[in-house]
């Protein structure tokens, strides 16, 4: 069964409705200001713009309320037994400081007529190559590079002596310095020599963390001299 075929409608068919025949609510604009709105805001606006903006007070210091002149008398007295009690105690650390120095010194080996007390508390620095090599005798060696404004590295703090057992002051140890990577903790061992000064003559590093220095002082001549054989003289 076939379809029944739907016409198409012509302009004349289409009714011709103008404003008139349309309902008022459609073709009149609107005056209904509580729908709209418009005017309440306006109202919100130009009262919010009269609100004065917000400022908070200052706040006020409580005036600080002076003690009575006994009260005054007994907080002068305080504060200076504080000062004193502080003065009293730097001191007290300065001496224990000074007496735990003078104990390590009358402990410390400085040679039988204390010959190298005399390098206590003096250091002696060296260029070699890329590096500035520190020692400081009876207290620590250290190394940095030429340049660099980093913290030194230490090579260790003073041992002992290390010399031949006919000649112990021959030589000295540092020992426990900062490790190597995958490596022992460093270490240097200084050779002493005479002569008219004190100075640090080479440094090397012929094992891996393992230093060795070469200084040269005054004191070793002292022990030059005691080693000297005595010359036995014949009478003519």
């Amino acid at each position: 069964m076939r379809p029944p075929k739907l016409r198409t409608p012509k302009p004349a068919d289409i009714p011709d409705l103008s404003d008139s025949d349309l309902p008022s609510e459609l073709t009149e604009p609107s005056t209904n200001t509580e729908e709209s709105g418009s005017d309440d805001r306006d109202v919100d606006y130009e009262e919010d713009s009269k609100v004065p903006p917000f400022s908070p007070k200052p706040t006020e210091e409580t005036p600080s309320v002076p003690y009575d002149e006994e009260t005054q008398k007994l907080v002068d007295i305080a504060k200076r037994a504080r000062e004193e009690y502080s003065d009293a105690e730097s001191k007290y650390q300065d001496l224990l400081t000074k007496i735990r120095e003078l104990e390590v010194t009358l402990e410390t080996d400085y040679g039988p007529e204390k010959e190298f007390m005399a390098l206590r508390n003096r250091c002696f620095e060296l260029s070699e190559r890329q590096y500035v090599y520190k020692l400081c005798p009876f207290d620590k060696a250290s190394q940095k590079s030429i340049g660099d404004s980093s913290s030194e590295v230490s090579l260790g703090r003073w041992g002992k002596w290390t010399g031949p057992e006919d000649n112990k002051y021959q030589s000295m140890k540092f020992e426990g310095g900062a490790g190597c990577w995958n490596g022992p903790e460093r270490s240097v061992e200084i050779f002493l020599n005479c002569a008219d000064r004190n100075a640090l003559l080479t440094a090397s590093e012929p094992a891996r963390c393992e230093y060795k220095f070469e200084f040269q002082t005054p004191a070793m001549c002292v022990r030059a001299v005691e080693k000297e054989p005595e010359h036995e003289h014949t009478e003519l």
